[in-house]
């Protein structure tokens, strides 16, 4: 049996075709076996951090009282009658010597000692001999003799009898 040439490059070609397979088969790694990857658990996440505001560097007392004064309210919230000149710089829209009701001062926080609002009876002590308020009730005045009236209620003018 006699190949002609055409059947012979067919035949070549299959065969060269077959050996590219076979070898290209042989030279390959088997594949890895498949990874079986356990289920990790999960971790909680975190709560969420809630950021609280950064308490204030400031006081602010507002003037309520008769008779207050910025050492007074120094000697109240800061516990030294000296600091009212830290206060006086730290407000320097404020006249020491010239508070009203109504005024606002602020005060550091960091030389406070209470944050208890100011009372009327402190005050009151706080307030020089001269100038001090009598308490409510109470008054050393001498009230003088109310004067004679007639029948009307109209005062009665002349000599007044003082009795002994």
């Amino acid at each position: 049996m006699k190949m002609r040439p055409r059947q012979l490059n067919v035949l070549f070609c299959l065969c060269l075709m077959l050996a590219f397979v076979c070898i290209s088969c042989a030279s390959k790694e088997p594949p890895p076996p498949p990874v079986i990857e356990e289920p990790v658990p999960e971790e909680p996440a975190p709560p969420p951090v809630v950021e609280e505001p950064p308490p204030p560097v400031e006081f602010v007392h507002t003037v309520k009282l008769k008779g207050e004064s910025l050492s007074i309210i120094a000697k109240w919230y800061t516990g030294e009658l000296k600091n009212w000149e830290a206060l006086a710089k730290y407000n320097p829209g404020l006249k020491p010597n010239r508070i009203f009701l109504g005024d606002q001062i602020k005060i550091p926080t960091n030389i406070m000692v209470t944050q208890e609002p100011l009372t009327q009876q402190f005050v009151d002590e706080s307030q020089p001999k001269g100038k001090r308020r009598a308490p409510a009730g109470k008054t050393d005045e001498k009230k003088p003799p109310s004067e004679p009236t007639d029948a009307e209620g109209v005062p009665l003018f002349g000599p007044r009898d003082y009795g002994k």
